[in-house]
């Protein structure tokens, strides 16, 4: 991103001619290493441009995520080169706004404003009067002003600092390199091969649970839905879990080898810069649902389900711990310890008269805390879990697993756990309510596998953010 800063005389920048085209003119030497430069105005003031990288200026605050998975991977691309006047955007993010609010003038935002003028009806206001430089004011578009009170309906307000959306939980209010990316998305996602691909390919980590991969390999498919042109499909070997049972029990699909040959795949080798966003780390549920699943798999666990729930009153309840407490998430996807879990679940029993509590958790610390807290009333599946000791020495169950295995007994032991894993939340979405400790995947499946069935949820992790 380049910010506009005051001009400095004693600098000896290269100099650029204000216009509607200067970041862009910017952004060629930026490719070439440079990082600052000096622009020059027909009628008025000079300034400067400062380009600093999205990545590093996120991380540089302290609001930006500790865990360990944002820190190894790059949330926010560079975006060295779009175009603003194309009409490959997405504008999810305006959904259910009429009015935007820019805190800072920026080359983000000046494009944004662009954007928004020509391709929507929303108002625009920007507190900072250096909009001026780029746009007339109008009856569309007000400068200067106060900053508006949050959460004003209809309203989305762009500030100038970083903003934790996806722990956070709010799409209302983003910062101006996360509300570019979601409208660039698309020029991302192509990176200008759209017109001569045919696969849209998905490079699946090695340290993402299955249901982050499903998850997210499923919003991405319909996501892309009005670009049949293109099929959204996994890259062949990338994750801990076999090609073979990706395709055996979930719709998912693999790249042709041939393609490769015949040049026509689009890679995302990184899928964070994806979670980031409100269609898919945001808000919505997870569009993976029971339709994705195989016949014969969920035949087999409606069966199962059948037999351990029967008519017995349960009340489902989602533990995600253990990787979780090492990797430090915050906001919504923050791990909750036991002592908190116990009397929020306590009183949902005594206020819904369950029989019982059907548990999923692959946390064993957990298990047997809320076994010992609810004796006799708690069932759950039979599973390898682990304990928060367990990853002194690892990041991830990925790597427990194999450290724990040898190659030849690693791709049966990951088949099975994948099994009862999602055996564990098929039952709890047989529940009409639904406890769960935090934002994972498990929890997002769970509530889109309960759709109908599920009356109420209740997330542990957001009512602690709300006190």
């Amino acid at each position: 991103m380049l910010k506009i800063v005051p001009y400095d005389p004693n600098k000896s920048y290269r100099t650029i001619i204000h216009g509607p085209v200067v970041f862009h003119a910017a952004q060629e030497g930026v490719a070439d290493g440079e990082r600052y430069f000096h622009v020059e105005r027909e009628d008025g003031e000079k300034y400067d441009l400062e380009y600093v990288d999205n990545q590093e200026w996120a991380q540089a605050s302290p609001d930006y995520s500790t865990a360990e998975l944002f820190r190894t991977y790059c949330s926010f691309p560079p975006y060295h080169e779009y175009d603003e006047t194309r009409r490959i955007l997405s504008l999810t993010l305006l959904e259910g706004k009429d009015r935007v609010w820019f805190e800072e003038a920026n080359e983000y935002t000046v494009a944004l404003t662009e954007i928004f003028l020509w391709e929507t009806d929303v108002k625009i206001f920007c507190q900072d009067e250096r909009m001026l430089w780029f746009f007339p004011a109008s009856d569309r578009l007000t400068v200067g002003g106060k900053m508006p009170e949050k959460d004003e309906p209809g309203l989305l307000r762009v500030i100038a600092t970083y903003f934790s959306s996806m722990f956070n939980k709010n799409y209302d209010t983003v910062d101006s390199v996360t509300c570019f990316h979601h409208v660039m998305l698309y020029q991302w996602i192509f990176k200008g091969k759209y017109k001569s691909a045919r696969y849209l390919e998905l490079s699946l980590p090695r340290d993402e649970g299955i249901g982050s991969i499903l998850g997210t390999y499923t919003d991405l498919v319909n996501f892309m839905k009005n670009w049949r042109r293109l099929e959204v499909t996994a890259r062949p070997g990338t994750s801990r879990y076999s090609d073979r049972l990706l395709t055996k029990y979930f719709n998912v699909k693999m790249t042709p080898m041939d393609a490769y040959s015949r040049n026509s795949v689009i890679s995302i080798e990184n899928f964070l810069p994806l979670l980031i966003c409100k269609d898919f780390g945001g808000k919505r549920v997870t569009s993976f649902n029971l339709d994705a699943l195989s016949p014969v798999f969920l035949a087999n666990l409606e069966e199962y389900a059948e037999t351990v729930i029967g008519n017995k009153k349960m009340l489902g309840v989602l533990l995600r711990g253990s990787d979780f407490f090492k990797a430090n998430f915050e906001g919504g996807a923050a791990p909750i310890s036991a002592e908190i879990a116990i009397p929020v679940i306590r009183k949902f029993m005594e206020e819904g008269n369950y029989d019982g509590i059907m548990l999923a958790t692959e946390d064993s610390d957990l298990l047997h805390a809320v076994r010992d807290a609810f004796p006799g009333k708690v069932i759950t599946v039979a599973q390898e879990r682990y304990s928060v000791r367990d990853f002194e020495v690892a990041q991830t169950i990925s790597e427990l697993e194999t450290m724990r295995r040898t190659p030849e007994e690693y791709e049966a032991h990951v088949e099975d756990t994948t099994v009862n894993y999602f055996y564990g939340v098929y039952l709890v979405s047989r529940c009409d309510t639904l406890i769960h400790s935090n934002n994972c995947y498990g929890a997002q499946l769970a509530k889109s596998f309960g759709k109908g069935i599920i009356q109420r949820s209740y997330c542990i992790a957001e009512e602690l953010m709300k006190k």
